[in-house]
């Protein structure tokens, strides 16, 4: 489940007790959107039964924790293709795009 289905008074307890989650600005459209997030690398598949990290692997992928743009929040505004053009520019960015 990604953050931005978390409430918004847990998600500001979360900030308390862990590490900031790093921040970017993203151009889309022309319109500076700053977002902080949290970044899973890919990972490769290991087929070892005798390993105890045995998988298929993964995408990298990223979940957009906050969205602001003129310094107002307005993830609650984004529409699904938007996030989805955040997320893959993202990905670009921090080299996990495929």
């Amino acid at each position: 489940e990604t953050m931005h289905a978390i409430h918004p008074a847990f998600r500001q307890a979360l900030r308390h007790i862990a590490p900031p989650s790093p921040t970017t600005t993203v151009d889309l459209g022309g319109v500076p959107f700053v977002i902080e997030y949290d970044y899973s690398p890919a990972e490769k598949p290991n087929y070892d039964v005798n390993s105890p990290l045995v998988g298929p692997g993964c995408a990298a992928s990223v979940d957009l924790i906050e969205v602001k743009v003129g310094g107002y929040d307005v993830g609650d505004c984004l529409n699904d293709y938007t996030r989805r053009c955040l997320e893959g520019r993202l990905l670009e960015i921090l080299g996990g795009a495929e």
